[in-house]
């Protein structure tokens, strides 16, 4: 089937008549370079790139879900504390999910590790380590701790990821550990937000919530994306550019909201 097919019968009335083609510039510049490979008139479209549509599609999402109800973000519970040790453990399990920020970088850190050619043994040592820091950060923020930065520090690390995405490369070794902690005190302590004024109980299964969740990401990122470097190479700087420009324009808006 052609373009021109394809337009003629999108454009069709209710009555069944077409209405008149429309030029559009897609169609055009795929008119124009069809003969350069053998191709005829209207079977040519041109379009973005898989990058670029990537991006697109990323950026969209991360600029609806960070202006929407922010207030209810941290709240799998609608708002309310946790009262009993279900309802912790489901808010824990729920709110690296739908806060985008918390789950962009989860799956942006996972990808610098798998794109770095980090080991498994070192990645799980950084993941270990970013979790006992996260729970930390989470326990401050319930004994009203403060950190420097605050807010603006999960921005900063969201643009950090996009950066090294972009870059492909990231910290390794020592830094690469204190990466991790630093990282798992900024977003474990934006967690604790969540059940500051809940009981020792619900608090605890919040964590244990928590761990599983982000550990569940973190690992099914890694093992996706280094699939993805082994059975298609090509692809791989394409995939670590658009996400890691999706994550760090995430991180610029973030930080523009709390401006």
């Amino acid at each position: 089937m052609t373009v021109d097919e394809i337009e003629s019968g999108a454009d069709r009335g209710r009555d069944g008549v077409a209405d008149p083609p429309v030029a559009t510039p897609t169609k055009r510049l795929g008119d124009q370079l069809a003969p350069l490979i053998g191709a005829r008139a209207g079977e040519v479209v041109v379009t973005d790139t898989t990058s670029l549509n990537l991006f697109k599609a990323l950026a969209a999402a991360a600029s609806m879900t960070l202006g929407v109800a922010p207030a209810l973000a941290h709240h799998p519970m609608g708002g309310a504390l946790p009262g009993t040790a279900w309802q912790g453990l489901a808010s824990g399990l729920g709110h690296p999910v739908i806060e985008v920020d918390h789950l962009l970088f989860l799956l942006g850190a996972a990808a610098v590790a798998a794109l770095t050619r980090a080991t498994p043994a070192r990645a799980g040592a950084a993941l270990i380590l970013y979790a006992i820091a996260a729970s930390l950060g989470t326990l401050a923020r319930v004994g009203e701790i403060s950190l420097p930065m605050g807010g603006p520090a999960v921005a900063l690390s969201l643009m950090a990821v996009g950066l090294c995405l972009w870059l492909q490369r990231g910290p390794s070794g020592v830094a690469g550990g204190l990466t991790a902690a630093a990282a798992g005190l900024i977003h474990g302590h934006a967690y604790g937000e969540a059940v500051v004024g809940a009981q020792t109980g619900p608090i605890v299964w919040y964590l244990v919530g928590l761990v599983i969740v982000q550990s569940a990401l973190m690992i099914g990122g890694f093992a996706g994306l280094r699939r993805l470097g082994i059975a298609a190479p090509s692809r791989i700087a394409t995939v670590a550019r658009s996400l890691g420009a999706a994550i760090g324009a995430a991180g610029v808006m973030l930080l523009w909201a709390g401006a």
